[in-house]
C-alpha cells in the first residue's frame, strides 16, 4: 500500500520536474552539401569504382565514399576560413578537387559542386560553391 503511494509521488515528481523545459537548437555553424558529378571512366572489371572523401583542412570529414552522382547530405562545419578537398577514397592523399579560403559563418549553407572530367595537365576537377537560401517557397 505504501509502495502505490511511494511510487505515485515519484512519477508525479518526475513529470512536474520535466515539464517547462525548452529543449535548445544551435545553428552555431555553417553547413554545406557536397555533389559529386565527375563523370570518371569506368574502372576495369574487378577494380573498385573511383570515389571520394571530403576533408576540411586536414580532417576527414565524410565516413563513407561520395560517388559519381552521390551526395553527402549537409556536413556542419565551425564558422572561420577553411580549405576544403575532395581526395580520393582509395589512397585518401590524391587530390581531385581543392577550395581554398572557404569562409564559412553562423547558420550559412552552401552546396559544393564538383563537376567536369579530371584535368590531364592538373589531375584535378573543377568546384563551384552555390550559397542555398534555405527558404521555404
Amino acid at each position: 500500500m505504501y509502495m502505490k503511494k511511494i511510487l505515485g509521488i515519484v512519477l508525479a515528481g518526475a513529470m512536474l520536474t520535466s515539464c517547462g523545459k525548452v529543449e535548445k537548437y544551435s545553428n552555431d555553424y555553417g553547413s554545406a552539401n557536397f555533389l559529386n558529378v565527375v563523370p570518371f571512366s569506368p574502372p576495369p572489371p574487378g577494380s573498385p569504382a573511383v570515389t571520394m572523401r571530403v576533408f576540411e583542412d586536414t580532417l576527414m570529414r565524410t565516413a563513407s565514399n561520395l560517388s559519381y552522382r552521390g551526395s553527402t547530405g549537409y556536413l556542419a562545419f565551425s564558422p572561420g576560413t577553411k580549405t576544403i578537398q575532395l581526395r580520393s577514397s582509395a589512397d585518401l592523399s590524391t587530390v581531385f578537387a581543392e577550395a581554398i579560403s572557404q569562409e564559412f559563418a553562423y547558420n550559412k549553407a552552401s552546396t559544393y559542386l564538383v563537376y567536369d572530367t579530371v584535368n590531364n595537365s592538373t589531375g584535378r576537377a573543377k568546384i563551384a560553391r552555390l550559397n542555398d537560401t534555405l527558404t521555404l517557397p
